[in-house]
This record gives structure tokens, sequence and C-alpha cells, in this order.
């Protein structure tokens, strides 16, 4: 398998980034079960939280990733992927007229900063159901009721 890339890190990327798209399919899915802009933020960060213990997800995204991958890639890849999602969410949301934070493109990588940590907790052990209850309670402050 090493000789179809010029490195390793070739390779963990490749790896990363079909595991980056399947998450990012499941979490887009998750959150088009509603069409509330809110709760499609809740939906869709509700399943990136869920995914984050389990096996293929916290291993190759949470803990390999920052291992292996430097910060620039990481970055281009979070840009490629799960910062593209965040902000489509969060401009849903703004244009509702339910963000009380923002604009969209400013709060986008900060939501996403937060949401990564709270995924490396609780792949790392930390209770889910607890970890999610926080972040919902920090949508519901960035967000206001219809």
């Amino acid at each position: 398998m090493y000789h179809y890339f010029p490195s390793k890190e070739d390779l963990f990327r490749a790896v990363y980034e079909q595991v980056e798209q399947g998450l990012l399919q499941a979490v887009a899915e998750a959150a088009s079960a509603d069409t509330d802009p809110v709760n499609q933020l809740r939906l869709g960060t509700e399943a990136f939280l869920r995914a984050a213990a389990t096996g293929e997800i916290r291993r190759i995204s949470l803990i390999d990733a920052p291992a292996v991958l430097s910060t620039e890639t990481r970055r281009q890849l979070n840009e490629d992927y799960g910062l593209g999602l965040v902000r489509e969410a969060l401009t849903g949301v703004h244009a509702a007229g339910r963000l009380r934070v923002g604009p969209p493109a400013i709060l986008a990588p900060l939501l996403l900063a937060a949401m990564h940590e709270a995924a490396t907790q609780i792949a790392e052990g930390a209770p889910a159901a607890e970890v999610i209850t926080t972040v919902n309670d920090l949508i519901s402050h960035i967000t206001a009721p219809p």
C-alpha cells in the first residue's frame, strides 16, 4: 500500500479524508432530520460528538491526526470539511434571524474549535451525554428561539 503514496503522511491523509467524508455525510444526514436551522445545528453537532466515541473517528480524526498531520494540513482539511458545514449551518441560523453572535464567518471557526475540543474530551473518556448537554447549552446561548 505504501508504494502508492509518496510518504506515510500522505497515506494517513488519504485515510483521514475518507473518514472525514463519511463523518460529514452522517452529520449532514442527522441535521436534515429537521427543518429548523437551530435544530439542524444541534442535530449535526450531536451526531458529530456521538461519532467521537466510535473507534474509527476517535482514533484517526481525534488522536492520530494531530500527531501525524502538520498544523497547516489540518487547518486546510478543516476548511475543506467541517468548517464549511458549520459555516453553512450558522449562515442558515443567521438567515432565519436567530443568530445572537456573529457574523457566521467569524463564529464558525470558533464553534468548530469548541466542537473539536468537546469531541476530544469524549474520545478521551468524558461522559458523552454531559459534554453534549454542555455544547447544546452553548448553542442555546448563541442562538435565539423562533
